[in-house]
Formats: C-alpha cells, sequence, structure tokens
C-alpha cells in the first residue's frame, strides 16, 4: 500500500488530491488539504470517480481493420499501418486533406507534441481540440482585449474578492469547488448571478439577473451604461486603456429602461449590479453559459469591458475568469492544439514562428487551418480524407452526431489513440491503446493557469503506452528525427519555445511538490523512473505538517498499512469546521457530538 500524491482529472480547477493505491488497484482517495484551490475538498468526482482506469474494457493492444473487422496487433504493425496510412493521404491529397485532434483531457507534453506532428511532420495547421467547442470565444475576445485569454486571478483570490458576478456558469454543478468556495465567502460579501435559470446560486445571491436567453451582450451593456452614467467609472484605471469613448458612443443606446424590453430585467437590479461591481473588488465568473452561443466573442468582450472600466483587473480578488470545462482546455490552447496560432499564441505571420522551424529542422505551414467544427463537413465532402484523433470521442460530443458519423465513415483512413473502445473507435483503421491519467508523467495546466505535475503512480493495463510515445513513434515511422526519452524532454522544449512556460521546469515542478507535501509524486509506473517517489516497506509517508498539527500527530510515521480514511474528517464536517472558523478540537467524540447536532438542525427554520 502506498500514498500518492496526484490532481484530479475531471474539471479545470485541478484539485489536489492524495490515492490511496493497493496491488496495482486504486483503493480510495482523500483531498489534499495543503492545495491551494480545494483546500482539503473534493467534489463527487474526485472522490468516486477516478476508479475507470481500472475497468477490464480498457484497451491493451493495438487494433487494425482487416476484412472490416478489428484485430489485434503489435505495436510494430499498427504504427507501421498508421505512417502508411496517413502517407499515402499525403501523397495523394496533400497534407490539407489530413485532420490531427488533440485532447484537452491529455498532458500538456502530449497536446505539444500532436500539434508539432500536425505542423512538423504533415505539414498543416489542421489541429484543433474540443476548446473550439467551449472556450474559441474567451481567447479570441480575452487575447484580443486583454493580450491572453485566461483567468487573471488564481482560485485561491477568491477568499479576497468583495463580490463576485457569475454569467453563464452553474458553478456549483459544473466546477463545484470553486462554487463552494464562493458560497463560503458570502458572509459580508455581495453576490451578483445572471442566469435565465434560479441555479443554485441565484437562490443565494443578493442580486439575480434573471435575463432572457440569448440578451446577456444588452444585459452587460446596460449595466456598463449605468457605471458610465452614474460617474462609477474607476477614471485612473480607464486612462490606461484604449477605446473608452467609442465604448460609451455605444452604450449610450443601452439604458436599462429601454433593454428592460430585450432582456427581462427591471432597471432596479441592474442599478443594483452596477453600484456594487463598481465599488467593490469582483470577482467575474463565466462559462460556456455565453461562449457556445452566436455571440459568444461579443458576450466575452462585454464582461471584459465592464470589468475594465470598474477598475476590477489586475488586483487580487479582481478580476476575469473563464472556468474551463475540461482539466487541460488552458493547457492545450496554451501549446496551440488549434489551428490559428503556434504554441504561445504566436499568429501565423508572427516572427516567432522562425524559431520553430529552426529548433524543429523544417519549414512550417502559415496559411489558416480547419477547425474541428468546419472538419466534419469537409470530410463528408471529400476534401479531408484522413484524421488522427487522440482522446476526443466526436461521434457523441460533437454536434451534429448524424453528420459526425457519416463524416466518419466516409474517411479514407482514421487513427483513434484511446483509453478505452469508444463509438468513434468503431470507425477506426486503427485503434492505439493509451494510457490514462494514472499511468503517465506529464503536465496539465489548470483553469488558474496552474501548471502541475501529474505523476504516473500505476502501469497501464496490457500493451497501452504513453500519449508520448505513441506520437513520437508514429511520427519516427513517418521518417521524422524525433529524439525524446521522455515528457521531461518535452517539457524541455515547450520551456524554450514558449514564452509563457519559461521557467517551468520538470525538476522544479518535482522538488516543489516532494518538499511540500513529503509524498511520492508517482512512481510506480513502469514508465517511470524506477526510484522516483517510491516508499520503503514497512513505512508509510508522514502526513503533510498542516495535517499532523490538525490531528496532534506531530512527526508520527504512519505504517504502511494504516487506513489513511480514518485521519481525514468528513467532507461535510470540513465545510462545517471552515464556515464556523474554529479548530477542530476534541477528538473523535467532538466530531459526534457535532454530526448529531448537524442531524438535529435538519429541520431547522434557517435552512436555506
Amino acid at each position: 500500500m502506498k500514498l500518492v500524491r496526484t490532481f484530479c482529472p475531471y474539471c479545470g480547477v485541478g484539485c489536489g488530491m492524495i490515492v490511496k493505491v493497493n496491488g496495482g488497484r486504486i483503493i480510495s482517495v482523500y483531498p489534499e488539504r495543503s492545495h491551494p484551490s480545494n483546500t482539503g475538498t473534493l467534489c463527487i468526482k474526485g472522490w468516486k470517480g477516478v476508479r475507470y482506469v481500472g475497468h477490464p474494457d480498457r484497451l491493451k493492444k493495438p487494433l487494425i481493420r482487416k476484412g472490416g473487422r478489428l484485430v489485434e496487433a503489435s505495436w510494430g504493425e499498427a504504427l507501421r499501418t498508421a505512417a502508411q496510412g496517413l502517407g499515402n493521404a499525403l501523397r495523394e491529397w496533400g497534407p490539407e486533406s489530413i485532420m490531427i485532434v488533440g485532447s484537452a483531457k491529455c498532458t500538456n507534453e502530449a497536446n505539444f507534441l500532436i500539434q508539432k506532428f500536425a505542423r512538423a511532420v504533415i505539414g498543416t495547421n489542421n489541429v484543433d481540440h474540443c476548446a473550439r467547442l467551449c472556450h474559441a470565444p474567451t481567447v479570441k475576445a480575452m487575447f484580443k482585449m486583454l493580450g491572453s485569454g485566461a483567468m487573471t486571478n488564481p482560485i485561491s483570490d477568491i477568499d479576497l474578492a468583495e463580490a463576485y458576478f457569475v454569467i453563464g456558469s452553474n458553478t456549483t454543478e459544473q466546477h463545484p469547488i470553486i462554487g463552494a468556495r464562493i458560497i463560503r465567502n458570502l458572509d459580508g460579501k455581495e453576490l451578483i448571478v445572471a442566469d435565465p435559470r434560479r441555479i443554485r446560486l441565484a437562490r443565494l445571491a443578493d442580486v439575480h439577473l434573471r435575463h432572457r436567453p440569448g440578451s446577456d451582450v444588452p444585459l452587460l451593456n446596460s449595466i456598463a451604461h449605468v457605471v458610465v452614467e452614474e460617474g462609477l467609472v474607476d477614471w485612473e484605471y480607464v486612462g490606461r486603456s484604449e477605446g473608452f469613448e467609442r465604448l460609451w458612443r455605444e452604450l449610450e443606446r443601452w439604458d436599462p429602461g429601454r433593454t428592460q424590453g430585450i432582456t427581462g430585467v427591471p432597471p432596479r437590479l441592474v442599478e443594483e449590479a452596477a453600484e456594487i461591481v463598481a465599488e467593490k473588488r469582483t470577482m467575474f465568473f463565466f462559462a460556456m453559459g455565453i461562449t457556445q452561443h452566436e455571440t459568444g466573442t461579443q458576450n466575452v468582450a462585454a464582461v471584459v469591458n465592464l470589468a475594465v472600466i470598474t477598475g476590477n483587473v489586475g488586483k487580487p480578488g479582481a478580476g476575469i475568469n473563464p472556468l474551463r470545462g475540461q482539466n487541460n482546455v488552458q493547457g492545450a490552447t496554451d501549446l496551440a492544439v488549434v489551428p490559428e496560432f503556434y504554441p504561445g499564441y504566436a499568429t501565423l505571420d508572427d516572427p516567432r514562428i522562425g524559431e520553430f522551424e529552426e529548433v524543429w529542422g523544417t519549414s512550417l505551414p502559415r496559411e489558416m487551418g480547419v477547425t474541428l467544427s468546419e472538419a466534419f463537413e469537409m470530410a463528408k465532402q471529400g476534401e479531408i480524407r484522413a484524421m488522427y484523433i487522440m482522446g476526443e470521442n466526436p461521434a457523441v460530443s460533437d454536434p451534429n452526431s448524424n453528420l459526425v458519423r457519416m463524416a466518419l465513415e466516409d474517411l479514407e483512413f482514421l487513427i483513434v489513440q484511446e483509453i478505452f473502445p469508444t463509438e468513434t473507435s468503431e470507425y477506426a483503421d486503427v485503434v492505439l491503446p493509451a494510457a490514462s491519467w494514472a499511468e503517465e508523467d506529464g503536465t496539465i495546466t489548470s483553469t488558474d493557469r496552474r501548471v502541475q505535475r501529474v505523476g504516473a503512480f500505476l502501469d497501464p493495463p496490457g500493451e497501452a503506452m504513453p500519449d508520448w510515445w505513441i506520437i513520437t513513434q508514429l511520427a519516427r515511422t513517418m521518417g521524422a528525427s524525433w529524439e525524446y526519452s521522455g515528457p521531461w524532454d518535452v517539457l524541455s522544449e515547450i520551456n524554450r519555445l514558449v514564452p509563457q512556460y519559461r521557467g517551468i521546469t520538470w525538476e522544479r515542478l518535482e522538488g516543489g511538490t516532494r518538499d511540500s507535501l513529503a509524498l511520492p509524486l508517482g512512481g510506480s509506473s513502469r514508465h517511470s523512473e524506477a526510484t522516483r517517489g517510491a516508499v520503503r516497506q514497512g513505512e508509510g509517508p508522514p502526513h503533510p505538517p498542516e495535517v499532523e498539527a490538525a490531528l496532534g500527530m506531530e512527526g508520527r510515521r504512519i505504517p504502511a498499512d494504516h487506513d489513511y480514511g480514518k485521519d481525514v474528517l468528513p467532507l461535510a464536517y470540513q465545510d462545517h469546521d471552515q464556515a464556523s472558523g474554529r479548530a477542530a478540537e476534541g477528538g473523535s467524540g467532538a466530531v459526534r457530538r457535532d454530526i448529531a447536532r448537524g442531524r438535529r438542525d435538519l429541520r431547522h427554520p434557517g435552512r436555506l
């Protein structure tokens, strides 16, 4: 038995957690109290949703299509077949006939290599991933207006804010840890929720702007109108921005009395919201409830405008915070698994592309590639002939699934790299079995730009291999001279080429986590360094110091067979404890008394 420090593979919050492993299986999961994002809490996905890695249906061997059926093959045969299929499409129809799809569920290193494969091996910018369908409008608007399409605050800044403005996000369901942290901070602070539905946060809000679906821009502009009209503008801040006069000319016509006919929101509520965001340090949160619209880019731009004119950007507890859906949407976008940028958001005419050409030793395409939403339409029309899909299941997850399935069936050649058989892999000519989050070393970038290193602590089933290895071997099979001994080499290249990731080295990430927690970071996988993070037989690691202090067990060593769960307070008790602001005292008897008291309080008339 051993305890492993890692990070949740679900949403973009990137919660720290401690996994109990025994016999090559995940036994249980506990939240990490020292992690600044989740501070000792986890939602149900982290608690209960990670044992899929041991499911018997996992892909264990490469598969190739023979006689209309997928049959098992060796890695050599599968890689040769994959290389031959892509090579045929390249020779007959050119690089623009091939589409490469990355994944927001895979590591930074895997995504960096998949876009490098598209550009340096295939010679096309036809590369994209699921962010095209969720946060592409965020990147476009924020990159143009602020120079970066990412959260401007760490999650821990929620504690420092004086007000919260949530729009297009059912936060307590989609990002439960962030939603819970907002709720825990509501005492003495203001909450504005703009949502047509009466979601949980709306029931707790000081101001609920229940606007009609699709009227986000009129609503946000009416709030900005009041800010300007009532003289609530942060003029010092606006003086450091550009285009305010043009914005004001646009805002003049968005009087709340006029917009009520569009949004359905009474002017009184608009005015209350304007006063709050202008007078208090406000964190703005939004998600796909405003980005997955025809006007998604304009929606995000309206949020940015409101934050800028009230001076709520670039301050502790104030900023613009898009909430990413999957665990590595931010990293996959930073590293350019998109057709309009190179890594680090270098535009297609940026001189920096010359540096990529020098390092990669080849000329690179400068033409805009095909987006994910265009690719299947073009495949149906015969313009896209081959696809390589890593870690995505577009037959289910993409819009117009009937079109997607027909397009997949019409492809001349399809490679799918996955951990399970999927509806998409049913159409594949080659299926490459990949390692899961628990079986692969690498880094991920959470929604607040926190780069975290994950370490393999389980062996992949059968012959499954890490994504970085598969992409590297396929590139080599197609004639590329790629030399990577591990994801640490890939991160070193990222560190060299991507300004946002300079200084983020493998050694820094490993040293920081090991020193701060005294738990192994992965280390049991056959693909990891043999000695990294090993736990000596018969001796378990200590708790983190703050956990030891809270439990009154400083310096105690824990036997290897110790049930770690006995020393972790139930989530409900932790929340109650944090909300009351007192330390856990009195041992298990006090815990039992508090839980009993909580049961008696279930019918209290003051309950929310």
